[in-house]
């Protein structure tokens, strides 16, 4: 039966080939793992034949079998459960800041989705949101001169399957007045791009991510950066003339932190930290990480 479970092993590694490479452009492969008691049935049989003459016979009916179920049920019948939706939903986004706002608290509420924020906007915030697997929902809040607006998307989905599905939220945010991002999220790729933002604080909890964050100099004096991800790499750019303390609770498996002033075990500064007027703060927590921290 070794050739039975060589020939096993190769179709499976075709299959899984193809599904990362995306020639099954149509089946979500990644739902097959409903199928796995399957797995369970096949070796019960192959112990049960094992000493019948003709027992290949068998295996090659139960695998054949089990092939046309999962085919069945998962292209035809009920939820068709293999099938990706292709349809992508785009949701713009835009919202005026009210006059009598003076501050803005945003929050992004998502599960595992690539973030993408880049430029100003003299709204409070403009952008879109492209997805096949969700759908995105917004509030928003005024009390006395501050907004909180939030940006949720429904994180009842299917997970991302190798390429096939799309999930992203690009926005630009509003460079007139202090902002407050918090992004809740899910093992994600975030990209903030706050060079011309007056930022005030940004707090990123994730899972495992890859995350990039750029601060400028509209950065507000005393701006608290808060991060507590699974293990991630970190690309992490200030201006020049700001003044970084960054405290690091994290297994660092590379980093480039030669750069910066070493305060103690898990702590290091800017070497112009003392002099600069406008000074931030970092508090990382991580799993395993790698960190690029640069000035420019």
């Amino acid at each position: 039966m070794r050739w039975f479970w060589g020939f096993l092993l190769l179709l499976l590694g075709f299959v899984m080939l193809g599904n990362n490479l995306s020639w099954w452009k149509e089946i979500d492969l990644g739902a097959l793992w409903v199928y796995w008691p399957l797995v369970l049935i096949i070796i019960g049989v192959s112990i049960i034949t094992k000493h019948w003459r003709f027992n290949y016979i068998v295996m090659i009916l139960i695998v054949v079998a089990s092939l046309g179920f999962i085919y069945y049920t998962g292209i035809f019948a009920g939820d068709k459960i293999l099938l990706t939706t292709t349809e992508v939903a785009k949701t713009e986004i835009t919202r005026d800041a009210p006059e009598s706002v003076k501050k803005a608290k945003i929050n992004l509420n998502v599960g595992a989705i690539k973030v993408n924020v880049n430029g100003s906007t003299n709204k409070l915030v403009t952008g879109n949101y492209e997805s096949n697997i969700s759908s995105v929902s917004i509030t928003e809040k005024i009390r006395d001169d501050v907004i909180e607006y939030t940006i949720e998307n429904d994180k009842n989905f299917r997970g991302i399957s190798h390429g096939r599905t799309v999930n992203t939220l690009n926005f630009k945010l509003s460079n007139l007045i202090p902002i407050d991002l918090s992004v809740n999220a899910g093992a994600s790729s975030i990209d903030l791009d706050l060079r011309e933002q007056k930022i005030s604080g940004v707090s990123v909890d994730s899972g495992a991510s890859t995350i990039s964050l750029t601060l400028g100099s509209e950065v507000l004096d005393g701006a608290k950066i808060y991060m507590n991800t699974g293990a991630s790499k970190f690309n992490i750019k200030v201006s020049k003339d700001i003044g970084a303390n960054i405290k690091i609770d994290a297994p660092v498996s590379s980093n480039n932190f030669n750069k910066l002033k070493q305060i103690n075990k898990n702590e290091y500064e800017t070497e112009n930290f003392g002099s600069a007027t406008k000074k931030i703060n970092f508090d990382i927590k991580a799993g395993a990480s790698s960190f690029d921290f640069s000035t420019y």
